[in-house]
């Protein structure tokens, strides 16, 4: 997510969904609907994320023993939540990455510093992973 980007509130990015040419298309799977939109005979399509607020309350001391933040705690919460919830298998690596509010790529950096195993694979899996690259570099050839 990029940093310095105010949040909208879902009417107020609905109302700039549509008053930039935007159509409902459909609801998308989770929580999220679908909108479309033609630009110069592309099509794109744009999603509105529905979101739920979680607070709690947290003793300024530990927040200074942390030496951090209501927003450091919070993106360390989510980080480490994201990671948590990936390892027991509660989410998928993109939905997890979503909650760490990161990007897949940078998430599954994080969960190799963190040392998760991101891709797991069996044996035989493995085997025929390898097997199919090293046919394709044979084809390559």
């Amino acid at each position: 997510m990029p940093k310095n980007v105010p949040s909208l509130k879902p009417r107020e990015l609905l109302r700039i969904l549509m008053g930039n040419g935007c159509s409902f298309l459909r609801h998308g799977k989770g929580d999220h609907d679908i909108y479309l939109r033609i630009v110069e005979k592309h099509t794109k399509l744009e999603a509105n994320m529905r979101t739920e607020k979680v607070a709690f309350n947290v003793p300024v001391d530990i927040l200074a023993s942390l030496k951090i933040g209501a927003r450091g705690l919070e993106s360390d919460m989510r980080r480490s939540l994201a990671v948590q919830y990936f390892k027991n298998k509660r989410l998928s690596l993109g939905k997890s990455a979503k909650l760490a509010g990161m990007n897949r790529i940078d998430f599954m950096d994080h969960l190799a510093a963190e040392g998760c195993v991101v891709f797991d694979y069996d044996e035989s899996a493995l085997k025929e992973e390898l097997q199919g690259i090293a046919a394709l570099e044979e084809m390559k050839r």
